[in-house]
């Protein structure tokens, strides 16, 4: 980002952190003394978030107000909030089964985010923190959501990323991303192993919205030394049964 970019978006956040329940309109002038800005600054600014539908102008006293792109931001963070209130349950109840980290991810563009997480009580443990981001092609989560697109999406995500090698188990070989997730497609879910940290294994599998929508993914994590076969099977089918339970209660269905 060029620095006056950088600059116009600070500015711009700056404005809309002015507006609050106590102050929900402002002139040009009102805000430029109250923010200590170029009334030049601050009326270009707010003519820019106007068009942006960002913010709305009363015809009449030409204050400006939050306009409805931000409620459509709430919206969204309301359902974040709901959905991970859902899952809290469901994940307790993976964890307490399975001893193991249990974590809730959306999908932002490239990566994949830690929305919501309950540590592992064991000593040894595969650490993740909520707003932790892992690149698509490298992580269990991720390469759920890569399987799930058609071909042309496909091509159009990863023509937008560079398969960088984290560890020495990433797959950074287009045609070998390609039937890895050939696999999780057959499957109905995805495991990495050591892909983004060296020693960790995961199990994830989607959670789909009323319309059969990627919602999220939910994830079982734990270190390699305690994914084996002798507890894979088990623990799949476990991840299976939780993604599925939060998507009856976020009205989901499955593609068969």
């Amino acid at each position: 980002m060029k620095k006056s970019e950088s600059g116009s978006l600070s500015r711009a956040l700056q404005i809309l952190d002015a507006f609050s329940a106590e102050r929900s309109e402002f002139g040009v002038r009102e805000l430029a003394r109250y923010l200590d800005l170029p009334v030049s600054t601050s009326g270009r600014t707010l003519a820019l978030l106007k068009e942006a539908g960002v913010l709305i102008q009363d015809p009449n006293t030409k204050s400006y107000s939050m306009g409805y792109r931000v409620l459509q931001w709430a919206y969204a963070v309301r359902s974040s909030l709901r959905i991970s209130d859902l899952a809290f349950p469901i994940m307790q109840r993976l964890n307490k089964t399975t001893r193991e980290t249990v974590t809730l991810s959306v999908i932002q563009e490239t990566h994949s985010i830690v929305i919501e997480r309950i540590q592992s009580p064991q000593m040894v443990q595969y650490s993740v923190h909520p707003g932790d981001q892992i690149p698509l092609y490298c992580g269990a989560a991720g390469k759920l959501y890569l399987a799930d697109q058609d071909p042309a999406e496909l091509e159009q995500i990863l023509d937008g990323m560079e398969l960088v090698a984290h560890t020495s188990e990433t797959i950074t070989a287009r045609p070998l991303l390609y039937k890895e997730l050939d696999t999780i497609r057959q499957n109905g879910y995805a495991i990495s192993r050591g892909e983004y940290i060296d020693g960790a294994g995961v199990i994830a599998a989607l959670v789909r919205g009323p319309n059969g929508q990627i919602m999220c993914t939910l994830s079982l994590c734990m270190p390699l030394q305690r994914f084996n076969k002798e507890n894979e099977n088990r623990y799949i089918d476990l991840v299976l049964t939780a993604s599925q339970d939060l998507s009856n209660l976020l009205g989901g269905r499955f593609s068969s």
